[in-house]
């Protein structure tokens, strides 16, 4: 059983009564506390009785930064939500506490007592587990994504056929964690999909797969690093079967990067699913229903998300 807890959080709060206001404008300011970034806010952006809301982001392959840098980069939930929680607490007062992994992982600390009160997953699996156990409510479908084949600079292949790239024995393919991160599940069902299509074609192909990251929580005193990419740049692997919004990160890291389309009938579009708990407090409800609205869905897309799914040609 795993029980790690989430290695970092966010928290954002007013300042105190005794403290002194860290800026005469709204602009916040940075404060490294521990394992936690603590962003203090003019009071004057604040109710004066404020509400916490644990909001447990969940992404593919969410080990890519630390607290500071979720917040700045795009194409994970963790980011593109970051930034609707960043308006939700200018509109509301309310302040949110982030705590930021893989979904697999995360969903086992909650059972084992992680206080969150709204859940978003890369994957419905998460969210579905947590409902079953009386724990949280119907899952909702927030946006969508894709699979994709994301192949390294100056790999000496200059096919443009994803499938023929996988079939040559010559590559090294890479994938996220299966059971911690819903980015190798995804890679997963996509190879069992694929191998039933042709067994005698594929039959070495999972031989050539290994999960090489994904695997355990972010490390909050690490620098940012995004692991899908050092994997590619390491030269760990030639190619991996990973989200379409990583594989757009991974190409502005490495210049060269080719992303290749999956047949959408092997690699459906997965879905980012959102529940909040049982009994949470009303601004947690608050903002569960927020994350179904056109706010977010226009942050989501401006994240390379799908709001709709595309159906399988």
């Amino acid at each position: 059983m795993v029980t790690s807890r989430p290695s970092w959080s966010v928290t954002v709060r007013s300042a105190s009564a005794g403290e002194a206001s860290p800026s005469a404008t709204p602009r916040a300011s940075k404060v490294r506390q521990r394992s936690c970034l603590v962003i203090n806010v003019p009071p004057a952006c604040h109710q004066q009785a404020i509400r916490y809301i644990h909001l447990s982001i969940s992404c593919g392959t969410g080990q890519d930064g630390n607290a500071a840098n979720h917040f700045r980069r795009g194409g994970q939930p963790a980011a593109a939500l970051s930034e609707f929680a960043r308006g939700f607490i200018e509109e509301t007062g309310h302040a949110v506490s982030i705590h930021h992994g893989p979904a697999g992982l995360l969903t086992q600390a909650i059972r084992d007592g992680l206080a969150v009160d709204v859940f978003v997953s890369a994957s419905p699996e998460g969210p579905a587990a947590l409902h079953r156990a009386g724990l949280f409510g119907p899952l909702r479908t927030i946006a969508w994504n894709r699979m994709v084949l994301v192949v390294r600079p100056e790999l000496e292949a200059p096919v443009e056929d994803a499938l023929a790239l996988l079939a040559d024995p010559r590559w090294r393919i890479g994938m996220s964690t299966p059971g911690a991160d819903p980015g190798g599940d995804h890679a997963a069902a996509f190879l069992g999909r694929l191998t039933t299509t042709d067994p005698g074609r594929w039959q070495g192909l999972r031989v050539r797969c290994a999960s090489l990251y994904g695997a355990s929580l972010p490390d909050p005193d690490a620098p940012p690093r995004s692991p899908a990419a050092e994997t590619l740049r390491e030269g760990r692997a030639d190619m991996l079967i990973a989200y379409a919004t990583t594989a757009d990160r991974i190409a502005r890291a490495l210049p060269g990067t080719r992303i290749l389309s999956l047949p959408p009938h092997l690699a459906p579009p997965t879905e980012i699913c959102a529940t909040a708990r049982f009994g949470g407090p009303e601004p947690a409800r608050r903002f569960f229903e927020a994350l179904q609205g056109p706010a977010c869905a226009e942050i989501l897309r401006r994240h390379g998300f799908l709001t709709a799914p595309v159906q399988p040609g």
